[in-house]
């Protein structure tokens, strides 16, 4: 075990960097009156003493027009450079666009580079990118139904590819069903996306559309109708439990099990105030949402259960309000990178819902586990150092994507699995410090004697 004063001294001797991991970003439009501007917002995910912080240098169309509307519409997070992806809505007649923003930390945020696509238009209608859903490969998965022209010239999804390249995604509805999606989830290992359309009246469908790595054509397969305005949507970790959230009502919030068919309703939560966004929180099995609190309040950014749980809310609404809510993306702060070494068996960090918790400072059983997903779990190493590796170094057979500045035995805990206890000091200077592990694993055979996870990039928040 590392104990908490190494940990302390290890991650003290770099300058922590200003990161956003652990932050929750908050796309949102011009809604006029008290609800406050357009814009993208960043709330901490647990500390309630961080205030609200606006992103500065946005592209004017995520701020929208006052008295007119428009702004941020979608939001999403790419784990490999940390980049915020925000879909816009434009008014009537512009081209609706999909925003990849490289945004700094710290008390004052701003985006330092922006590319932004095309994606299409609409003559009367106001065009935008109404959700999107960041993919396990880092592409991210969108919809903007209704729109002509543009990149996606006339498709009702999209995929903007982890190179930064826009290509449509062909989805086949039935002849009678005009898309328009309203929310979107994807499970964990994107095999199968949900999308809520509108098919008219106080009423949505939810159709399951199965998915492939190289985006390859799909259909779209009704399995439900909900009694409410479905505005949001997300799976939690079993990816069986599909929580959709719209207007008041009698079914505001209703849970399906999706891993059946037709679907159960597991859940619901009457009278539950509106929800405009909604999405997993990675690396634990919460939601965070947004929800309208009536005219005074506005809306708050908090987390929940999946089951109905009580709101922790975060940080209160900016003095001005933060428009109309539309998208809520909560940043990973536990991202593999590289690829793992196979010679015997191969080794996965387990991210998804991390058994030792958020890397959250004053979080002293936080730990890493990583598991053998081929066969037992062999003893070894692990290797820790403040950077990644831009490239891996080979050795004895594996990749090091983590120069060994401090190792570590390594003991199987079951036989499959290996859990590195990190306990977390409660210091408030570590916020932003960054720690990359990985584990290299001896397997019995003489011609490759080792095997290697990937790296695995640890930030404190």
């Amino acid at each position: 075990m590392l104990g908490e004063l190494s940990l302390l001294l290890l991650l003290a001797a770099a300058a922590p960097a200003q990161e956003l991991n652990g932050w929750v970003a908050v796309a949102s439009q011009q809604a006029g009156g008290r609800l406050g501007p357009g814009g993208v917002w960043l709330v901490h995910s647990r500390d309630t003493a961080q205030s609200v912080r606006p992103i500065a240098g946005l592209p004017a169309t995520l701020l929208g027009v006052p008295g007119l509307g428009g702004g941020a519409d979608s939001v999403a997070w790419r784990r490999r450079d940390g980049a915020l992806i925000v879909g816009d809505s434009v008014l009537p007649g512009q081209m609706a666009k999909v925003h990849v923003l490289q945004v700094s930390g710290g008390p004052n945020p701003a985006v330092t580079a922006a590319l932004a696509f095309a994606v299409g238009t609409h003559p009367t209608g106001n065009p935008s990118v109404s959700a999107m859903a960041a993919l396990p490969n880092d592409d991210v998965l969108f919809t903007a139904w209704g729109l002509s022209g543009g990149l996606l010239n006339g498709s009702t999804f999209g995929v903007l590819l982890a190179n930064d390249t826009v290509v449509p995604f062909t989805v086949t509805f039935p002849p009678s069903v005009v898309p328009a999606v309203n929310a979107l989830a994807v499970d964990s290992a994107a095999t199968v996306a949900y999308a809520a359309v509108h098919p008219g009246g106080a009423v949505m469908d939810i159709y399951s559309i199965p998915l492939t790595q190289n985006h390859q054509p799909s259909t779209a397969i009704w399995i439900a109708r909900v009694n409410t305005l479905v505005l949001s949507m997300a799976l939690d970790a079993s990816d069986r439990r599909l929580t959709v959230a719209g207007w008041q009502g009698a079914q505001n919030v209703v849970t399906l099990d999706v891993g059946v068919r037709p679907p159960v309703v597991v859940g619901s939560c009457p009278g539950t105030a509106t929800m405009n966004a909604m999405a997993r929180e990675p690396h634990a099995d919460t939601v965070v949402a947004a929800s309208f609190q009536g005219a005074t309040t506005g809306y708050q950014v908090g987390f929940a259960s999946f089951a109905c749980g009580a709101f922790t809310w975060l940080a209160p609404p900016p003095p001005g309000g933060w428009g109309l809510v539309a998208g809520v993306a909560a940043a990973p702060s536990l991202v593999p990178f590289g690829t793992p070494s196979v010679n015997v068996a191969r080794y996965e960090w387990q991210t998804d819902v991390n058994p030792g918790g958020l890397p959250r400072i004053g979080n002293t059983g936080f730990s890493v586990t990583v598991r053998c997903t081929t066969g037992p779990a062999g003893a070894g190493v692990w290797i820790l150092d403040l950077n990644r590796q831009p490239t891996a170094l080979p050795f004895l057979g594996i990749d090091l994507w983590v120069l060994p500045l401090h190792t570590l035995p390594l003991t199987p805990v079951t036989t499959t699995s290996a859990r590195l206890d990190l306990p977390i000091p409660n210091a408030l200077a570590l916020a932003g410090a960054r720690l990359c592990v990985q584990s290299a694993h001896v397997n019995g055979s003489m011609a490759t004697p080792l095997d290697a996870s990937s790296g695995l990039q640890i930030t404190v928040f």
